[in-house]
Order: structure tokens, then sequence, then C-alpha cells
């Protein structure tokens, strides 16, 4: 759907596709471990779709990458860069106000029983 209206590239449709494979693999098959390389693949991928990382190392050079980032740690990236990347640029999917409201609902510890 966004592809089609125009709100996300080819690119970014296809790395969407990817991670969601992988995720459902994940999903739905409890001995599934990902291991490095496919998690390294995987921030590349986004890398090259225009998904900004503050840090290079997690998608650069492949032993900088091992050497400072476990597969979780890489995946917690990707995740939430992929998050912000496309509700930041889709102000008319998703309203700043209410992403906003979402995000200090979600930080915010009190709420947490």
């Amino acid at each position: 759907m966004l592809k089609s209206e125009g709100k996300i590239s080819e690119e970014m449709k296809d790395f969407l596709l990817s991670f969601n494979k992988m995720r459902n693999n994940y999903a739905h098959n409890l001995k599934f471990q990902p291991d490095f390389e496919e998690a390294y693949k995987i921030a590349k991928e986004a890398q090259r779709t225009g998904i900004y990382f503050k840090d290079e190392r997690i998608f650069g050079v492949e032993h900088d990458s091992k050497d400072y980032y476990n597969i979780y740690a890489i995946f917690s990236d990707v995740i939430i860069n992929t998050f912000q990347e496309l509700i930041f640029k889709n102000p008319s999917i998703f309203p700043q106000d209410e992403v906003i409201k979402l995000m200090v609902k979600t930080t915010d510890t009190t709420t947490i029983v």
C-alpha cells in the first residue's frame, strides 16, 4: 500500500519485505536463530535504502560490526531506525502529534505495572 501510494521507494519496499520474511521465520519457527551474517546483511540492506544510522560501524566493515555489535543490537537499531524513517517521512499517514503522544506513552515508566 505505501509503495503504490508513492510513500516509500522500491528499495524500501524490498527491504521491508526481506526483513518481514526473516521476522516470519523467527516468529513461526522457534528453533530459528539468526546469525551475525544475517543481521549484518539486514543492516546493510537498511543502509542502502537510506535508513540513517548514527554509527556507521553497524553496516560498515563486517569485522568492525562484529566487534562492536551483537545480533540483537543490530536488529534493535534496524527496527528503531526503520520505524523512525517510516513515521517521520510520512506525516500524512502518521500525524506527528499522534507519534509524539505514542512515544511519550511508551517511554513513561510510571504506566508499567
